[in-house]
């Protein structure tokens, strides 16, 4: 007995598999042949421009955010809830961006696999993502968040590092802790 698609289903099924593969990977080949390829890799090149503009400006929103809320002359002190509320902020704004250009990233290396050829502006991106890891590493290295426990690992203590902040000693730092607390009538710790 032969067999047939008739006689043994599987085959049939495996040749439609098969066949429909077939039709779909030649659609796609045609695609990356055709006018709508160009757009696709317009697209990706584009994305990757984006990513760098938006890691570009990273430095820029930091030292506006820094100067506009930790050396502003007007108000003083800050609450502690306001400048962890700023912090966090922060800390989400260089992780969004910082994603961003990573899928940049992956999207740029997709289409070299699929061209052959390396997007124009990857090391520009590759150089951006690098410069936005220091930086976050630079802001948040003295900057401990008031809602996490200190740890001997830590870089600097809280007010070690508010005295660094505010380019005085740490006993000055201390004292005018102290002033402000009892302007405010709190207890000390």
């Amino acid at each position: 007995m032969t067999m047939t698609p008739d006689t043994f289903p599987p085959l049939e099924a495996a040749f439609a598999y098969a066949d429909s593969w077939r039709t779909y990977i030649s659609a796609c080949r045609d695609q990356l042949r055709g006018p709508s390829a160009r757009d696709v890799i317009a697209k990706a090149e584009n994305t990757v421009g984006i990513a760098i503009q938006l890691g570009e400006s990273l430095p820029l929103v930091w030292r506006a955010a820094f100067h506009g809320a930790l050396r502003s002359s007007g108000s003083g002190w800050s609450s502690v809830k306001d400048l962890e509320t700023l912090r966090q902020q922060l800390r989400a704004l260089f992780f969004a961006v910082r994603e961003t250009m990573e899928g940049a990233r992956e999207i740029a290396e997709a289409l070299a696999v699929l061209t052959g050829r390396q997007t124009a502006n990857l090391g520009h991106l590759l150089k951006t993502i690098e410069a936005a890891r220091l930086l976050e590493e630079d802001v948040f290295r003295d900057w401990p968040s008031f809602n996490e426990p200190w740890s001997p690992d830590d870089p600097l203590p809280v007010d070690e590092a508010l005295a660094e902040a505010l380019g005085v000693t740490v006993e000055e730092a201390r004292r005018r802790l102290d002033e402000r607390r009892r302007q405010l009538n709190l207890p000390g710790e």
